[in-house]
């Protein structure tokens, strides 16, 4: 218990008011003026305009959670309150995730009440960490009135709490859905990092101490206790020592560290794991062209505390180091070279592992997203084991195609079968990936039979209502409407009721099929009641919470107006989502790239294709610089670009740019992968403006036949490619 939790002199639980070292409970250190000693130290605490509701919530609550960007001056707030109103506690401040469990049992075996100390609560959480059960037993079941009193970064607490966030710091399913549960029962305070007049008022009276003077001179641009803790000058620091002859391979350790914890690795990194991850970003840099210095005094210079404060690289015992956490949060995020995640892939646990991957797939790393995802398949939880199973499906459809998906999860499923029987729940869910797969594949009759089969089994083996069995009435949902959107829509209201009865109105997929009841209106020709459920959506507090789903429902809603002609909505729309996920996951993940294609389309829909051609160049290249494998986006954006070449006066360039298309997603993909068939399709249309209508023709009536054969007669794009026929039939005759 010692190396799991702090103690006292006499090995039991210190009283709070005996922890008067706020360094020890997290705070950050302050940076000393030079030759300064009168003030050692952190400076005294200047009382923040979120005291008062913090007091109140410890009092009113028992489980509070302040929420904050870096170095907002949490911990220092968290502190001062358990100390104002939580002295007589004892503190139960576990060192880690694998201490949560002696933690939770010590505060139940206490002699009194206890606080429960989580300074940045991320680190808890996750497989081994904090549980929902773990709280409700500490909480409800004790004769005490115990407290629990957490701090979290503000992008850490969005990971977690918002259950659709997606992108290259993409959390697995179920590391989210645990998180998620935990944060559902905290009290949130939210504290800025930036100071307010009356905070700011009340600084002033502490002139005294010239560290409070000097960051009140800089208030302007930093806040206050981002000042003291020198977050500003250590990024300078980091900056500077890329320069060649000084620090540069410091600087490639302490980015490496970054990268590890922006993709949710906290543990302590061992040197030769830095030294890893530090040597692709100096080749980037320039490699020997940088003349890096030898890698102990790389090492003793980034773990050496500067300006007094905290140092880039803070270690951690013997075990190693993690990266300062202001550097998380303070430069634009990018993508990073490929041989920096395999550094973190073969150190990442298996949870890790599947939030890596999920990382490495938002920046179209296939190698390592298929390398981390294939880790964590023998996972020891069946829900991270299959969600593991089915992102690496999907990264297989967007490098293969969904035939090499299909034949994958259909051995998955044999395997489990074999193994555990037809029956066991594990093999139904393999069972409707094939599903899944079998309907992208085209065959959405074959899909839908073999859902209503499975989920048959799944009624008699796991009950009604049960999650199984919900999520393969939405799979099935999902198919229908591929065929029959107006009945599709009402399977949709019924499964939003259904969850909202089974899991509660505000769960996020009772949101998600409501959304998706909205969405199969509109294709089955409801267009005016299908925008009056999104705006009932949007303007329901659950969903604002839920920034990703809220983020799909406002890009239907710019489909929605562009259908309409409403081009200046539909613009203002596809800009406002690009700037948020710009700011959540920089400029280069899928998410990003896919909406600046789509504002590339709406803009030439408005009558600009030359812009259009324009915006497609820039995602075209940009997709290109971070990976040039031909994966289903890469084609889909020059598929793009190519339709809009066409638009804007040289159909000639479009024929080739297709032609060309056509012959890369044959190899990669396959003929008569639907990609493949799409590109088809527009060559032959490109064909017919160019002149050869007769061959056009011929062509089309070809492409129409695989698409009925392998998507069937009722689907969009065999319809389109059937509209295209009709057009240039007419024409012919």
């Amino acid at each position: 218990m010692p190396r799991l939790l702090r103690l006292d002199a006499r090995n039991r639980l210190p009283r709070v008011r005996s922890c008067t070292d706020p360094l020890s409970m997290g705070v950050h250190p302050a940076e000393e003026e030079a030759g300064n000693v009168s003030c050692p130290g952190v400076p005294a605490f200047v009382p923040r305009d979120t005291d008062g509701a913090l007091a109140r919530a410890l009092a009113d609550g028992r489980f509070v959670v302040l929420v904050g960007e870096s170095t907002a001056g949490k911990s220092r707030a968290a502190f001062e309150a358990a100390h104002a109103g939580l002295s007589d506690l004892f503190l139960v401040q576990p060192v880690g995730r694998h201490a949560v469990a002696a933690a939770v049992d010590a505060a139940a075996t206490a002699p009194g009440p206890c606080l429960l100390w989580l300074d940045d609560l991320e680190r808890f959480l996750g497989t081994g960490g904090l549980t929902r059960h773990d709280l409700t037993r500490l909480l409800d079941a004790s004769r005490y009135g115990h407290r629990v009193l957490a701090t979290m970064r503000a992008e850490e607490y969005a990971r977690f709490a918002r259950p659709d966030h997606i992108g290259p710091d993409h959390l697995g399913a179920e590391t989210r859905r645990a998180g998620e549960e935990v944060l559902r029962l905290a009290t949130r305070i939210e504290l800025s990092r930036v100071w307010s007049p009356a905070e700011l008022s009340r600084a002033r009276n502490h002139n005294s101490d010239p560290r409070i003077e000097a960051a009140l001179a800089h208030a302007d641009r930093f806040g206050v206790a981002e000042y003291l803790a020198a977050g500003p000058r250590l990024l300078d620091d980091w900056q500077h020592a890329w320069a060649p002859g000084t620090r540069p391979r410091a600087a490639a350790l302490v980015t490496g560290a970054v990268l590890a914890r922006r993709t949710g690795i906290h543990r302590p990194l061992p040197l030769t794991v830095l030294d890893r991850l530090a040597r692709p970003y100096l080749a980037e840099r320039g490699g020997d062209l940088l003349r890096p210095e030898p890698l102990a005094e790389a090492l003793s210079w980034a773990v050496t505390p500067l300006h007094a404060t905290s140092s880039l690289l803070l270690p951690v015992g013997d075990t190693g180091c993690v990266a300062f956490d202001y550097l998380i949060d303070a430069l634009p995020k990018s993508v990073p070279p490929p041989e920096a995640v395999d550094a973190l892939v073969a150190f990442a646990t298996q949870d890790e592992a599947i939030d890596l991957a999920d990382a490495a797939w938002g920046w179209y790393l296939f190698d390592q997203a298929e390398a981390a995802f294939r880790r964590a398949l023998d996972h020891p939880e069946p829900d991270r084991r299959d969600y593991a199973l089915s992102m690496l499906s999907y990264v297989l459809a967007a490098r293969h195609g969904h035939a090499s998906a299909l034949r994958f999860t259909s051995e998955e499923a044999q395997e489990r079968s074999l193994r555990l029987g037809p029956e066991h729940p594990d093999t139904l869910k393999a069972t409707m990936l094939i599903a899944w797969h079998t309907h992208h594949s085209g065959d959405t009759r074959a899909a839908i039979v073999l859902s209503e089969r499975t989920l048959a089994t799944a009624r008699r083996v796991c009950g009604d209502p049960s999650f199984p069995v919900l999520k393969i009435r939405r799979d099935l949902a999902c198919f229908r409407e591929a065929l029959d959107p107006a009945s599709a829509a009402e399977d949709f209201r019924r499964l939003a009721l259904a969850y909202s009865e089974f899991a509660g109105a505000a769960y996020r997929w009772t949101l998600n099929c409501r959304a998706g009841h909205a969405e199969a209106l509109e294709k089955s020709g409801n267009g005016e009641m299908a925008r009056a459920l999104l705006h009932e959506l949007l303007n329901d507090p659950d969903i604002l919470a839920e920034s990703q789903l809220r983020r799909g429902i406002q890009a239907r809603q710019a489909d929605t107006a562009a259908r309409a002609g409403d081009f200046t909505t539909a613009i203002a729309l596809w800009r406002d989502l690009l700037s948020e996920a710009e700011r959540d996951h920089g400029l280069t993940c899928g998410q990003h790239l896919y909406l600046r294609s789509e504002l590339a389309s709406c803009t030439g829909r408005a009558g600009d294709p030359e812009e259009a051609v324009r915006l497609l160049r820039e995602v075209v290249d940009e997709r290109t610089r971070i990976n040039t494998e031909w994966d289903s986006d890469a084609i889909r954006f020059r598929r793009r670009l190519a339709t809009w070449t066409g638009m804007a006066g040289r159909p000639v360039d479009a024929l080739c740019q297709l032609r060309e298309l056509v012959g890369i997603s044959s190899r990669v993909r396959g003929a008569a992968d639907s990609v493949t068939l799409n590109c088809r399709s527009r060559a032959a249309h490109w064909a017919a403006v160019v002149g050869d209508i007769p061959d056009a023709v011929e062509q089309l009536e070809s492409v129409l036949t695989d698409f009925e054969q392998s998507l069937g007669p009722e689907h969009e794009f065999t319809a389109e490619c059937r509209e295209r026929l009709a057009h240039w039939r007419t024409l012919l005759h």
